[in-house]
């Protein structure tokens, strides 16, 4: 699930690379502005 997904439901899904077999928590597109720019300013 990728950009094609996000551009068709408006739900970004994200996951912790380091557990493939993780949580995959859903995002409006605010909120992965939001964690975009919290990673840019403390990543």
């Amino acid at each position: 699930m990728g950009p094609a997904h996000a551009a068709a439901t408006g739900e970004f899904l994200v996951r912790d690379s380091k557990d493939a077999n993780g949580p995959l928590p859903s995002l409006t597109r605010e909120g992965f502005t939001g964690l975009v720019e919290f990673a840019k300013l403390h990543g």
